[in-house]
């Protein structure tokens, strides 16, 4: 007979292996009860038969700091088609008043003084760019930030809480700074492909151009150009801080109907949750204004990363604003948020979606980098680098969101497709095929019992997220 002890934990031990049984039912039955979400819409857009070489293009924001060694590995594998980046002196702002009445050639020789304390920078810079640029195959949005003050302005500059306007009377002689500096970088030969002229000029942290006077600059900068011979890069704009402020511009059908002529692509960073605003619906938002006024071509969204995930996030530090080991950006849930919102944003012809950012530097205060100060990668980092090893060089060219921001199909040339499914919640989520997606993927995994019994049907655990390859056409 087994000692009393021994038959005590005997029996404890099948008491909790009876309750983990029961747990098990329970938490099956429980996800049994919620409808799968099905997948999903195999018919590409009409629009993807005429696509011959835009792609749905993933892009990262990388800095100087992230240039210095020949492309690493970790960003390799990520395989990026658009880089952003920004170049020429920083700081303007800092530098001497620029004289407001100057002519095009006093400009030049203010833009040649400060360009030529930076010369053997720029040149690193330059080198570097083309040799990633050539590693990848990728494209360069650059990005110049606030231009100097001028000495009207600074002399009538005084602290208040409106922080920097620039006045209409600026628009000529800023002109003349934008294209003075296109002209130098010219002469370092960096590869741009697109070009933003001001960050976020709905903004109080640099310079705030209201939305008339900065379609009017546009338009000046293309005179100026015009006047000296210079052939522009692509002009994007106005790269405004959400598309909350890009809707500024747009409801307004004239001033929508300017910045329209005024720019070759539509810019935009998104970071409407920071307003608390969901991205993805002002997004959808934005792209009707953008219909009705007759654009249909892609947006670029210049700036993308969540800061927030829940409603306390900003008052408890767990924002990823923050450079801090409690934010959001260290865990699995904000990589499927990425994942989910960047798909959604893609799915609307919004390209190239440009991830703020590849790393952490030094002299930041967030932890939006994909790798940490430390050269630890993140969750969303692996995300991405699953995403890219599973498409390879099969480029998504039109994309189709489903129900509720789950699940995506890409549709690439010659008849490739992939299927995104995305858990966003901390439970375990459902997902439901067709014949038609079952024929056409053919992956077991989704020819496997379902959990519920219910036909073929994927399980996805909290905050997972699959990515499926067609294997037949």
């Amino acid at each position: 007979m087994a000692p009393p002890i021994a038959i005590h934990m005997l029996r404890c031990l099948m008491l909790a292996a009876a309750v983990a049984g029961a747990a098990r039912v329970q938490a099956r039955e429980a996800v049994c009860d919620m409808p799968p979400t099905p997948c999903c819409v195999l018919d590409a857009p009409a629009a993807a038969a005429a696509v011959q070489d835009d792609t749905l293009a993933i892009g990262l924001q990388i800095w100087p700091e992230h240039l210095k060694d020949a492309p690493q590995e970790q960003l390799l594998a990520l395989h990026p088609t658009v880089f952003r980046h920004s170049a020429g002196p920083g700081g303007w702002k800092h530098a001497e008043p620029l004289p407001a009445m100057a002519d095009m050639a006093e400009v030049r020789r203010y833009v040649a003084r400060h360009v030529a304390a930076r010369h053997e920078a720029l040149e690193r810079q330059a080198a570097h760019l083309k040799t990633l640029l050539a590693s990848t195959r990728g494209k360069l949005h650059l990005i110049l930030w606030e231009p100097p003050f001028t000495d009207a302005e600074q002399r009538l500059r005084r602290a208040t809480d409106e922080g920097r306007v620039m006045p209409r009377s600026a628009v000529p002689v800023m002109a003349k700074f934008y294209v003075a500096v296109i002209e130098a970088l010219r002469a370092y030969d960096f590869p741009v492909d697109a070009i933003e002229l001001a960050n976020e000029p709905n903004g109080d942290w640099n310079i705030r151009i209201p939305p008339q006077t900065y379609v009017e600059l546009l338009q000046q900068v293309r005179r100026e150009a015009a006047l000296q011979g210079l052939a522009l890069p692509p002009l994007a704009g106005p790269g405004t801080s959400s598309y909350t402020a890009l809707l500024g511009y747009l409801r307004d059908p004239a001033l929508g109907r300017q910045l329209l002529d005024a720019v070759d692509l539509v810019s935009v960073h998104a970071w409407d949750d920071r307003l608390d605003r969901d991205i993805r619906t002002v997004a959808r938002e934005t792209r009707q204004r953008l219909a009705a006024l007759g654009y249909g071509g892609h947006v670029a969204v210049t700036e993308f990363a969540p800061t927030f995930l829940d409603g306390d996030d900003r008052s408890a530090g767990r924002g990823a604003n923050k450079r801090s080991a409690l934010s959001q950006s260290n865990t699995d849930r904000y990589a499927a948020e990425v994942l989910r919102t960047k798909a959604a944003l893609l799915s609307l012809g919004m390209s190239p979606v440009i991830f703020w950012e590849y790393r952490d530097v030094g002299w930041g205060k967030a932890s939006y980098g994909l790798i940490d100060l430390a050269g630890r990668e993140r969750p969303t980092y692996g995300a991405f680098a699953q995403l890219a090893g599973m498409m390879g060089d099969t480029k998504p060219v039109a994309a189709v969101a489903g129900e509720d921001d789950r699940t995506f199909v890409f549709f690439g040339k010659d008849d490739a497709r992939f299927i995104l499914l995305v858990n966003p919640s901390a439970e375990p989520a459902r997902f439901s095929f067709s014949e038609g997606v079952l024929r056409l993927f053919g992956d077991a995994r989704l020819r496997e019992p379902s959990p519920c019994g219910v036909g073929a049907e994927l399980l996805l655990r909290p905050y997972e997220f699959r990515l499926l390859k067609s294997t037949a056409s």
